[in-house]
């Protein structure tokens, strides 16, 4: 999905940047299943598979955990990045012949900077 930049330059390329979110968030829930399973070693009478403490503290685990690497995707990327779209379309014709179009299109976008180290 993309969005016209309000200060011009192109267009915000939200779609990417949902999926940087969206990734990063489950990412960091993902850990959440053994943190429930750890808690049935620990308490096995009380935190069973069958049990709603069990998936209640996988829940609230997911979130947690999902929440911190969701706010630093933000803190490292707080806007979209921009896009900038071009689409020329060409018709030529030659004689009586048909005519033939030619569509082009130009993308241009940033892309982050690789530091020396990587």
């Amino acid at each position: 999905m993309q969005i016209a930049s309000a200060l011009g330059g192109g267009t915000l390329d939200f779609g990417q940047w949902f999926k940087g979110l969206i990734a990063a968030f489950i990412g960091g829930g993902a850990s959440a299943f053994s943190a429930g399973l750890s808690s049935m070693v620990v308490d096995p009478h009380d935190f069973t598979i069958y049990s709603a403490k069990f998936w209640k503290l996988i829940f609230g685990t997911f979130v947690i955990s999902g929440l911190v690497p969701f706010f630093a995707y933000l803190h490292s990327k707080p806007v979209p990045d921009t896009k900038e779209v071009t689409n020329i379309k060409r018709t030529t014709t030659v004689g009586g012949e048909p005519p033939i179009v030619v569509e082009q299109r130009k993308e241009t976008h940033t892309e982050p900077l690789v530091s020396k180290g990587e």
